[in-house]
């Protein structure tokens, strides 16, 4: 899993630049920003990081990177599906 997080993480953001006017083309076909693309691959390094270690805090980063990555994508989560951030942040701390 390591490996194939930091591949994904990789992909997108290759495919922010080979996509010609992406900036654009993100706007006509409802694609995330260049930014979110680049934060989407931070999550899946950060996934990547915390999955490979064994700490206390590795299940709080686990949730929060998850989280923020489908955020960063547009995923929808439904309310039943996101922890809560008091949550994350007791077990982060």
């Amino acid at each position: 899993m390591f490996e194939s997080f930091r591949l994904l993480g990789a992909e997108l953001i290759a495919a922010t630049e080979l996509i010609p006017f992406y900036d654009k083309f993100s706007k006509l076909v409802s694609l995330p920003k260049r930014a979110k693309m680049k934060n989407a691959s931070t999550n899946l390094i950060a996934l990547s990081n915390w999955i490979s270690v064994e700490h206390d805090k590795q299940l709080g980063h686990i949730l929060k990177n998850s989280q923020e990555l489908a955020d960063n994508l547009g995923f929808v989560l439904e309310p039943g599906e996101r922890i809560n951030e008091e949550t994350i942040n007791a077990l982060i701390k």
